[in-house]
């Protein structure tokens, strides 16, 4: 992929039911109006969603970041509930109807664990057996829909680790997406070298962006296309429930944006199979640790 074109991979996360209501709809709506493929990365297993925000709400970190969104509108009372006061339900069985529509527009579909919470909270104190239990009720989930296991798997919350990236080579998994960075490469902690590719996020989200000191949602758009660079992949991670719904207006206006500047987007296993091709040239990079607005803890990172 080296020419005057920029490459672009749009992942959307599906990770709560406020993501597979009237959100999914709209934001399927915009994708297919800019003739847009995307690859959705699926929670398939419970919403857990007002557990995740009961354990975290002593967090000073955690309440600074929830108050630069409304959880109201973004997520709605009913699913604040979800893993608290009732219990959350199964997503990939209550809307199996949904993941097919998405896989019949042509769109690719990748699992993102199955207790988004649990991994979120706990991954670093999982043991292994957990760890590889969890990967395995989700690829489980996504055969009795599909008929097939997962080409690529992406660890909620960016949660990896040196157990989180074995697990996945045990699973030989086409690719993962478990970290931020700037390239495809192959992760590699304390001197072991993993086999399954990373396709890393490489810009930053709206969330992140609207919550900065410069934060304006006139300015956002431009500044985020600014990003995408040519003779690179550029990953965007999108939600229905911000994307399809708070935050639609400004990702329309960055596509349209987009519309004009030889953009070609692809999904996650068409750039893994090119890339694989060549896997001697596929760069070996450390993984390390960030801290990205909006999450709990510091996130996987690929390090130069």
């Amino acid at each position: 992929m080296q020419d005057r074109k920029k490459y672009m991979l749009i992942r959307v996360d599906l990770c709560t039911m406020s993501d597979f209501t009237d959100n999914l709809d709209n934001l399927l709506e915009v994708l297919a109006r800019y003739s847009i493929k995307a690859t959705f990365f699926v929670s398939m297993g419970p919403d857990n969603l007002g557990q995740l925000l009961f354990t975290r709400f002593f967090n000073k970190k955690f309440i600074r970041q929830v108050c630069c969104i409304n959880p109201f509108k973004t997520y709605g009372l009913k699913n604040l509930m979800n893993g608290l006061i009732k219990k959350g339900p199964i997503l990939s069985d209550k809307y199996r109807y949904k993941l097919k529509r998405i896989s019949e527009q042509g769109h690719e579909i990748g699992i993102h664990g199955y207790n988004h919470v649990k991994w979120s909270n706990y991954y670093m104190t999982m043991k292994s057996s957990e760890i590889k239990e969890e990967i395995r009720k989700s690829m489980n989930k996504f055969k009795s829909i599909f008929g097939d296991f997962p080409l690529g798997f992406s660890a909620p919350s960016w949660g990896c680790n040196f157990n989180t990236l074995a697990a996945e080579d045990e699973h030989n998994f086409l690719y993962a997406s478990d970290t931020r960075g700037n390239c495809p490469f192959f992760p590699k902690i304390n001197s072991r070298v993993f086999k399954i590719l990373q396709i890393p996020v490489t810009l930053p989200t709206f969330f992140e962006l609207l919550s900065g000191s410069r934060a304006n949602r006139n300015s956002v758009v431009e500044r985020l296309a600014l990003k995408i660079k040519q003779n690179k992949i550029n990953v965007f991670i999108v939600h229905p429930c911000q994307e399809g719904n708070i935050n639609k207006d400004i990702f329309v206006n960055l596509l349209e944006r987009l519309k004009n500047n030889n953009i070609v987007y692809v999904k996650h296993k068409e750039l893994a199979k090119e890339k694989l091709i060549n896997r001697i040239d596929i760069p070996v990079c450390e993984v390390g640790s960030k801290q990205v607005f909006g999450a709990f803890r510091d996130v996987g990172e690929q390090l130069r």
